[in-house]
């Protein structure tokens, strides 16, 4: 745990994350407000009620301190990142951090959440078994990188984003399945269709100068491609990455 918890403090992506008027910083408010939030609800079963809330590998904060929910009254973030813990801890007052694994913790939850965690963890089934211990009912964002983009990545510890490995859509089912839990409701959704990828070209706009990022030639084949994909969701389902949101739950509990 250490040695991830190093990684955590000193990789790039969370150094900038950390400071609040960077880009970065900005960009994942967008994410989740206009993203994340979004499609977990939308997989929460709509008699499911919940007062105590958990987020496994919070980072900075941002899910845990604005998930909704009009009866929450405990909301509880771990991470294994000091340095992400001091972050949410300052952004986010109203909610209760700890800087350890959740593993350590007897503290039951009606709902905890795991978003884009399971690609960085070594065992995730073991994993997912744990977190489903800790509470009543399980919200799982999980990206699914089995996509022509990610055909040549190099997954594992020298990943630039950390991630230790890659999904598909059964991949990500049949995680469930093998971790003896039952999926409820799950969605299948790709950012570039949604509502926050219009939010973050505006971002990049308004700080870099443009929509998408590179010299101006690669900045016109993206602007190519995009509109393209756009128009025909097949190829662009076919190259760039989506996410599964599923809400699951101990099939002995």
């Amino acid at each position: 745990m250490e040695s991830f918890s190093k990684l955590y403090d000193s990789m790039d992506e969370y150094i900038r994350r950390r400071d609040p008027a960077s880009y970065e910083n900005k960009r994942i408010e967008l994410e989740v407000k206009y993203f994340k939030i979004p499609n977990l609800v939308e997989v929460l079963p709509k008699e499911f009620k919940y007062s105590s809330v958990a987020e496994i590998g919070c980072a900075t904060g941002e899910l845990i301190g604005t998930f909704p929910g009009s009866d929450i009254k405990r909301r509880v973030g771990f991470d294994i990142s000091s340095l992400n813990i001091l972050s949410a801890r300052k952004k986010f007052p109203q909610v209760t951090f700890y800087n350890n694994d959740f593993r350590l913790s007897a503290e039951k939850f009606d709902l905890v959440i795991l978003s884009d965690i399971l690609e960085h963890v070594e065992d995730d089934v073991e994993f997912l078994q744990a977190a489903a211990q800790m509470g009543k009912l399980l919200l799982v964002n999980l990206p699914l990188e089995k996509c022509l983009i990610n055909l040549f990545r190099n997954y594992g510890f020298d990943d630039p984003s950390g991630h230790l490995r890659s999904y598909s859509l059964k991949d990500g089912l049949q995680l469930f399945e093998n971790a003896d839990l039952l999926t409820l409701k799950y969605l299948r959704k790709w950012s570039l269709e949604s509502e926050y990828e219009l939010f973050r070209q505006k971002l990049n706009e308004e700080i870099k100068g443009s929509r998408f990022s590179g010299n101006l030639l690669q900045q016109k084949i993206k602007v190519f491609i995009f509109l393209l994909t756009s128009h025909f969701h097949s190829l662009e389902r076919f190259i760039f990455s989506s996410n599964l949101f599923a809400s699951v739950c101990s099939k002995y509990q």
